[in-house]
């Protein structure tokens, strides 16, 4: 389990696939961060900018609905 991500809509974590469990909304305020992935390589990061390893732009991750 990785606490560090929270969601409001059931998901899943970007790092282990592991369903996540949810956050109420007072801890919400608190933890929420954007999280931004590699279109091409699917890699994750807490900034926006260029991949590190293909140079491409960023995109903010948006969990999948169920």
């Amino acid at each position: 389990m990785h606490p560090e991500w929270v969601s409001n809509v059931p998901a899943r974590c970007p790092v282990c696939n592991d369903d996540m469990n949810l956050s109420k909304k007072e801890q919400m305020k608190a933890d929420v961060v954007k999280l931004y992935t590699c279109p091409m390589d699917g890699g994750y990061s807490a900034k926006g900018g260029k991949c590190p390893k293909c140079k491409m732009d960023l995109v903010e991750f948006v969990p999948k609905k169920k």
